[in-house]
């Protein structure tokens, strides 16, 4: 017997994909996906972004599904939705902020000790080559040639979703290197 999930309440749709029902998984993502990406884009204010928020809320709601306790589905997706988008939103803004701080630094040695800053750059270019391929090129194309997102789906022929993706992983990978470059960098900046 087919069932006709859109009857079903969203506490009868939980229990249905506690127990591995791909259909009312679907059907929760029926009701519930518009309005979440709606939630990520307001604050996100960019669709693939907003369209991310979404789907990984999602694929963790399935990879969960036997432990969740949840009184108001729509009420949690909502909320999911509104901290995921928040949570985007802070780390694409320490990252701005991050290579605003790398830049002045970097401008200040250039200045005062080109030899220094040759070395800094070195130290950058082997970090970055300890990227993946793909990642190590679209890191290259937005961060040393200043195109777009769009840009660079463009030239390389895959979706600016996917270009935003292999940027976020570059920046997670190589984070925690440049922030010790940007220490680094402050230290001969202050003249210590």
């Amino acid at each position: 017997m087919k069932r006709i999930y859109q009857t079903y309440q969203d506490a009868e749709l939980l229990q249905c994909i506690s127990e591995n029902d791909e259909g009312a998984f679907s059907e929760i993502y029926r009701r519930y996906a518009a309005h979440m990406f709606i939630t990520a884009f307001n604050i996100l204010r960019r669709r693939a972004g907003a369209e991310d928020a979404v789907q990984e809320i999602f694929i963790n709601l399935w990879k969960r599904r036997g432990e969740l306790q949840i009184d108001s589905l729509k009420a949690y997706l909502h909320q999911s939705a509104r901290y995921r988008a928040l949570r985007m939103y802070k780390d694409e803004r320490k990252a701005d902020s991050f290579y605003e701080r790398l830049t002045q630094a970097t401008s200040d040695i250039l200045q005062d000790d080109p030899v220094v800053f040759r070395d800094i750059q070195q130290i950058l270019q082997k970090i970055i080559l300890t990227l993946p391929g793909d990642q190590q090129v679209i890191y290259r194309l937005h961060r040393e040639q200043r195109l777009t997102y769009s840009e660079i789906a463009k030239n390389l022929d895959i979706s600016v979703k996917t270009v935003e993706k292999k940027m976020s992983k570059s920046l997670k990978s190589i984070r925690p290197q440049l922030d010790k470059l940007l220490f680094l960098l402050l230290f001969f900046t202050a003249g210590i």
